[in-house]
């Protein structure tokens, strides 16, 4: 008799509980990383290991072939009626239908499953993925923790200020995701490019986020009137200026010269890239970090702009 199971890849699908053999499934759509690759440097890099340099993005054994192929109808929708009109023609206004909320929420629950909750919340964020993964299976609406969240993304600001060094390549070209959380709130977060999404464990309150609601049935998203306030920015700053600690200090100085020898290399490529115009508008920001300390930044603290500087150097005046 084998001592192995002929089937390695055998387990519990996440979203149906049916005992099969699992795919590789993305947690970041391929199409995201796929055009992050075309309008860059070919490549990017892993928060776990920057060093490495990637052609793909993160893939668990997470769903069945079935379960694989209901993500994909909404991914595909998603991607030829949302994603490709915004990056490609800047059209930032559509009518939608069921499959915006579907796939929002498929792509947040994927983060749900794969990140884990502060203690705090652990029972809430718990039920609200068990009420999500129901909800992606019968193709309901959840009956409680049902606000999801969607804004575009762009490069620039509207007053020349950002909150912290790179703002722009972060909030523009990452694809990051996270369950988060401050003392009295959590909610599920991802980012694809180009797009944020945020499901609420805990209600956001309306005046945070205005513009962003997305209706489970359909309607028509609208960008110019989106708002998106404290402590969501907050949270977005501190996530971006986190993402570059984790790359300076994760990445080797060999491989921090070969990033540079290649960046020379192809600069003029590089500099005319979606990547480049990101690089450049960081480059001529004004780092404004004021809204990030709300009283909790002291002197000789690190300075919350992430320039490694303590924050008496950095602004000596705020």
């Amino acid at each position: 008799m084998p001592t192995t199971d002929p089937r390695p890849n055998l387990g519990t699908c996440r979203l149906c509980n049916r005992e099969t053999e699992l795919r590789l499934s993305h947690i970041i759509p391929k199409f995201v990383t796929d055009w992050l690759k075309r309008t860059g440097s070919g490549y990017f890099r892993d928060l776990q290991d920057p060093d490495e340099r990637l052609q793909d993005g993160r893939k668990v054994r997470l769903l069945c072939h079935e379960c694989e192929q209901r993500f994909g109808r909404v991914e595909s929708w998603f991607c030829a009626r949302v994603f490709r009109p915004y990056v490609e023609h800047g059209n930032n206004e559509f009518d939608y239908g069921p499959e915006l909320y579907r796939f929002l929420l498929s792509v947040l629950w994927r983060m749900a499953e794969v990140n884990d909750a502060h203690p705090h919340f652990a029972d809430q964020v718990r039920r609200t993925r068990e009420e999500w993964r129901l909800s992606l299976l019968e193709e309901r609406v959840p009956r409680f923790a049902a606000g999801i969240h969607f804004s575009f993304t762009a490069i620039g600001t509207v007053d020349g200020r950002q909150p912290v060094v790179n703002f722009n390549q972060y909030w523009a070209r990452s694809f990051d995701g996270d369950i988060a959380n401050n003392e009295y709130h959590a909610f599920v977060y991802a980012k694809l490019a180009r797009v944020a999404a945020f499901g609420e464990v805990t209600p956001i309150h309306a005046d945070w986020m205005t513009g962003t609601r997305v209706s489970p049935v359909g309607g028509t998203h609208v960008q110019r009137n989106v708002v998106i306030d404290h402590p969501i920015s907050e949270f977005l700053a501190n996530r971006a200026a986190e993402v570059r600690r984790r790359f300076q200090s994760g990445t080797s100085d060999r491989e921090k010269a070969r990033i540079a020898a290649m960046s020379k290399k192809k600069w003029a490529n590089i500099a005319k890239s979606d990547l480049g115009l990101a690089a450049a508008a960081d480059r001529t920001a004004e780092v404004d970090p004021t809204p990030l300390m709300r009283g909790k930044v002291g002197r000789n603290d690190p300075c919350p702009c992430g320039s490694g500087k303590k924050f008496k150097r950095c602004h000596p005046g705020d």
